[in-house]
């Protein structure tokens, strides 16, 4: 019985570890297996997401000449993370007109946020 409790410990407590180091907000868009999943097969990934849920969003002014952009309503002001909005890291920047604002959500690309990530 001992040797059953110890494999079960064995198979879920590293997941615990994983979770831990990823930033405890993912908890509530993934399960611990998924983040232990993504840390054991691409930790830079891992790092990526974790670092876009501060530093993926930004608001800049709306130029009409543009063209047409889906609108999102959101707080320009108090700006929520991209999953919040349910949003992923795409490899361009996405363009949102805030509802009610001469403004643009802009949801940073991949490169945008791994070369941020490398002057760190």
């Amino acid at each position: 019985m001992k040797i059953f409790y110890l494999a079960i410990f064995a198979t879920f407590f590293p997941m615990g570890i994983y979770a831990q180091r990823a930033d405890a907000r993912l908890l509530n868009y993934m399960t611990d297996e998924e983040i232990a999943e993504i840390s054991k097969e691409n930790p830079k990934e891992l790092q990526l997401i974790s670092y876009a849920l501060d530093h993926g969003l930004y608001v800049a002014n709306y130029e009409p000449g543009k063209g047409p952009l889906p609108v999102i309503e959101v707080d320009a002001d108090k700006l929520p993370n991209y999953l919040d909005l349910g949003l992923a890291i795409a490899d361009q920047n996405q363009y949102f007109r805030i509802s009610g604002r001469n403004k643009v959500l802009v949801m940073k690309s991949r490169w945008v946020l791994n070369y941020e990530l490398s002057k760190q």
